[in-house]
């Protein structure tokens, strides 16, 4: 049987052995049939290794450190010890980093301590990692902030996964933007997590239903750190994967991995397997030689479903990671809902009809707005988190009529769950006495309308420590096993802590909001340094993507809200919108309908109706208008059909689809902060006509050499070209 090596290791081996018989016993958790596939188990919890960094408190000076221009060690301040990194800002500063780290590690923690007097609150101190191997910053840093701070700890917890596990990483001190007062550094980490095994199954890529239409090679990879033994030669280790049917526990197959890099792929062809059949995928970390095992990662089902099956759920993600729904693949566009007093008393019902009084916007009904703006699909956040799905009895349900109300306007909904735990103090009140896994296996049995689309797990917990992985991923296991044609969603503040959830759920998405807040780290690694941070859209959601290794859906979470005093126009929200679609949002959703600082507080005011009404009637025209444009090339969005197309500027980004209707239709953003005049497009040997700037009202003549184009900082155009036979 063919085997695809992994193009990022050459000397990958894969050995492929098929058994006729032979078994061996498996644990409990794996015996038998279950109908719904994937991890079976939690991962072990990632250990600590050692700080990677040599010197991390300038006790011994500069030792160990390339020590930048305006930076200096003082002796007189220090948070631990006797000595700190100091910095005062002069013209043309450097940065200060330790370099030649071996890499030997997926994931790392990135942790230090900052003290800040009187710098200005634009400057951004800033710890960061760098991949020397590659020349990029990975995502892994952290920022402190201006102004007179005194020692303040900062963290974060950044995968690295890209690359090998020989590469050269580097770690950096900056001071971005910083031109008046004092930075102090100290107590500096780098400290890889220890996970010397981690397998991620890249298809099936939902919920390990393997179609029996469809393809038929299994995919995954195996992750490798060597965080305790740095010095270690990864050509003395050796992976293992092992095929097992569910059923009789016969051994179907059995892949051993040599010359491992950090990432090693791994395919296995499932086209023997009967329909209705589940397989086990296991996999052990081995030394060569004598076989001892280092390390071993839950079990991966796999369940071979007909297309029979398929065609009776509600929701499912197809191979491209598209939501299908109702049997039509759908671009999620949709928004948060939150109601207060001035559209709605109570805000919560048991018939349909009540969903269909709560006022709207521009003289619509709620309902109406979102069949207005072409949301599908409606994220209820509060006070729908407490909704009642019927329990004692049906007569009590909330949320069925609910998504009733909604597949009326063709939208779908997605309920809270991510308060469904003992742990929250948000937990609805008519779980008071159940535990919860009846919780979990309740709303996802109770709520059978198929307005539902399926449930929202996890809110920037990243940021607010709850719900914990542990949690979400039981909670995981009930709804899927209890509702198998639903997703869950998860939703970050940013990219990097997905690497972790990854087998938590279903879809996963950014928060990407650039207006009217201060610096991140990330927005300096991108250049974008005066803001507003239209960079987020391209590089927080090219990085999510990248996390889960194209292998499930990403949503973007754009900004719909007022912050810092900034709510988007028609501009913003177009640069926003597209970008993330560049960049490979399969879905975005727009925070929000909200009261207090979105939607209704532009309509009505922030103080329920405390000014002449619409108070700004621009604010719902410019999302209506966005909405219409990006949802009428739903179509061309969600096309396989890719077209090559050049740009000759490297701050160009773009994608190329061909529509159903014989046009080509070209997406292209600038990813900088500066004018790219002149930007020449073009497509190989195909030649075009006329070319429309789609929602421009203008043309541009082509030539045989394409066509140009001008772009203003973070400028997006949609081009839609004809071609000439």
């Amino acid at each position: 049987m063919k085997q695809k090596i992994s193009s990022r290791s050459a000397a990958l081996l894969v050995a492929l052995l098929f058994e006729l018989a032979g078994s061996c016993s498996l644990s409990a958790q794996e015996r038998g049939l279950k109908g719904v596939g994937g991890l079976e188990a939690e991962p072990p919890a990632s250990l600590e290794g050692a700080n990677m960094l040599k010197n991390p408190g300038f006790e011994e000076g500069p030792t160990g450190w390339n020590i930048g221009k305006c930076f200096s060690i003082d002796g007189a301040v220090a948070r631990s010890g006797k000595a700190s990194l100091r910095f005062d800002p002069s013209a043309k500063c450097g940065s200060t980093r330790q370099s030649g780290l071996k890499r030997g590690a997926i994931a790392y923690t990135v942790r230090g301590w900052i003290k800040t007097d009187r710098v200005d609150q634009k400057g951004i101190p800033r710890i960061s990692v760098f991949d020397s191997t590659h020349g990029a910053f990975v995502e892994a840093g952290v920022s402190g902030s201006g102004g007179t701070n005194d020692w303040q700890r900062f963290e974060v917890k950044g995968n690295v996964s890209s690359g090998h596990i020989d590469d050269i990483i580097e770690y950096r001190l900056h001071t971005a933007g910083v031109t008046e007062g004092t930075v102090w550094f100290d107590d500096l980490e780098l400290v890889p997590n220890s996970e010397l095994l981690k397998v991620f199954i890249r298809y099936p890529n939902f919920r390990g239903f393997l179609w029996d239409d469809g393809e038929q090679v299994i995919r995954g990879d195996v992750e490798v750190s060597l965080p305790s033994c740095l010095t270690c030669s990864l050509n003395d280790l050796e992976a293992e994967i092992t095929i097992k049917d569910a059923a009789d526990l016969n051994v179907l197959g059995k892949m051993v991995l040599t010359g491992l890099g950090s990432s090693n792929e791994f395919r296995w062809d499932a086209g023997k397997v009967s329909t209705g059949s589940e397989v086990i995928l296991s996999a052990r970390l081995k030394r060569v030689g004598d076989g001892s095992t280092l390390a071993e990662y839950p079990a991966y089902r796999v369940v071979k479903k007909p297309a029979s099956f398929r065609a009776g759920l509600n929701n499912w993600i197809d191979g491209g990671n598209t939501l299908v729904h109702a049997g039509k693949p759908r671009f999620v566009w949709g928004v948060y809902d939150r109601m207060s007093g001035v559209r709605c008393s109570g805000c919560l019902g048991t018939r349909a009809a009540y969903y269909e009084t709560i006022r709207g916007f521009d003289g619509l009904s709620t309902l109406d707005n979102y069949a207005d703006t072409r949301s599908n699909t409606v994220i209820y956040f509060s006070p729908f988190s407490a909704a009642n799905p019927g329990l004692p009895d049906k007569a009590k349900d909330q949320i069925n009529p609910w998504a009733e109300a909604l597949r009326s306007r063709g939208a779908m909904h997605l309920q809270i769950v991510n308060n469904y735990h003992d742990s929250s103090k948000y937990r609805p009140y008519w779980a008071a006495r159940m535990t919860d896994d009846e919780v979990w296996r309740a709303i996802g049995t109770k709520i059978t309308d198929d307005g539902l689309m399926g449930y929202y797990a996890a809110d920037e917990p990243d940021l607010f420590g709850h719900p914990s992985v542990s949690e979400v991923f039981r909670q995981y296991q009930s709804l899927k096993d209890a509702n198998k044609g639903s997703i869950t969603l998860q939703v970050f503040s940013k990219p990097a802590p997905i690497y972790a959830w990854r087998d938590t759920g279903d879809v996963f998405s950014v928060d990407i909001y650039p207006l009217g807040s201060g610096p991140l780290i990330d927005d300096h690694l991108a250049g974008d340094i005066t803001g507003p941070y239209f960079a987020r859209a391209d590089f927080w959601t090219e990085e999510a993507v990248k996390a889960v290794k194209e292998s499930r859906p990403v949503w973007a979470v754009l900004q719909l809200w007022t912050q810092g005093g900034r709510f988007p126009v028609y501009e913003d929200m177009k640069k926003m919108a597209w970008k993330s679609i560049i960049s490979g949002a399969r879905g975005l959703l727009w925070w929000g309908f909200v009261s207090a600082s979105g939607m209704e507080s532009r309509w009505y005011g922030p103080y329920r109706g405390n000014c002449p009404q619409p108070c700004d009637p621009k604010a719902y025209d410019d999302f209506k208008r966005i909405s219409t444009e990006v949802m009428a090339l739903e179509e061309v969005i969600l096309s396989r059909s890719e077209v090559f197309i050049s740009a000759s500027d490297s701050s160009i980004k773009l994608t190329a689809r061909e529509g159903g209707d014989g046009f080509v239709y070209v997406f292209a953003t600038n990813t900088t902060e500066r004018s790219v005049p002149g930007v020449r497009f073009k497509a190989g040997e195909k030649r075009f006509g006329t070319v429309e700037v789609y929602s421009e009202s203008r043309s541009i003549a082509a030539s045989e050499q394409g066509w140009s184009d001008d772009f203003g900082p973070y400028d997006v155009h949609v081009y839609r070209a004809g071609a000439l036979h």
